[in-house]
């Protein structure tokens, strides 16, 4: 992850842009068990059936965060997923679909923004990060966090 964020940091630097990067993690380096498996939705041991399940770590976003500076880019965040999507206007957004939505749909609507924004879903648990130029004053999304 640290040599795909260097060389990212580094394209930004030269050439402009942003980089978003969403993913579960910690805000500051941790020691723990990072390394997980998931086999059917469900958290197995990772020495259990190899082959069988996706492996997965946490984001280490202070690591991230550090790879960036030291290619002189700007770092936005990271920020809870849950607050992000609501500065994004995520509720606007649903109750807009809500409004052509037949009872299913508003069902399944409001299911998948709670899975989104909740804090006992995936709206803690997920963090978002920008990586910027320097010349770039405002990210939407990251107003408070710059």
């Amino acid at each position: 992850m640290q040599s795909l964020v260097s060389d990212l940091s580094h394209q930004l630097f030269r050439n402009g842009g942003a980089g978003l990067i969403i993913d579960y993690g910690y805000t500051r380096h941790e020691i723990g068990q990072t390394l997980q498996a998931v086999r059917k939705h469900r958290p197995v041991d990772p020495l259990d059936t190899p082959g069988d399940s996706d492996l997965t770590a946490h984001v280490n976003f202070q690591l991230v965060t550090e790879t960036a500076h030291s290619a002189k880019t700007k770092v936005w965040g990271p920020v809870d997923q849950g607050v992000f999507l609501q500065r994004l206007g995520i509720a606007e957004r649903m109750n807009t679909l809500l409004k052509r939505a037949n009872v299913v749909q508003a069902h399944d609507i409001r299911t998948a923004v709670t899975r989104l924004i909740a804090p006992a879903e995936m709206g803690i648990l997920f963090k978002v990060l920008a990586i910027t130029d320097d010349r770039i004053s405002h990210l939407a999304g990251f107003e408070t966090d710059s």
